[in-house]
């Protein structure tokens, strides 16, 4: 999983499909080290996504998981990323 776009509000995140699995989707969420409650966006069937509404310096942890037919797996992949500051 990697981060492949910055802006001061936002990012692009891109990860590799596991091989020989049935996945119809992926489950997408964001919280910062703050929050307690995770912020989950739409579904993605393709392996790239956009989080938005990020506050400039603060730092999130960005997960996504494998979904099929609705269930999610229980080992998400997931990474720590600092919005840049405004400059």
């Amino acid at each position: 999983m990697t981060i492949e776009k910055t802006t001061t509000n936002s990012v692009i995140v891109q990860w590799i499909a596991p091989t020989d699995s049935l996945i119809s989707e992926y489950a997408i969420r964001y919280r910062t080290g703050s929050d307690s409650q995770w912020v989950r966006l739409p579904a993605v069937q393709n392996t790239e996504a956009e989080v938005t509404d990020m506050t400039p310096g603060e730092q999130y942890t960005i997960q996504v998981n494998t979904m099929s037919y609705g269930l999610e797996s229980n080992e998400p992949q997931q990474l720590n990323h600092t919005v840049r500051k405004y400059t």
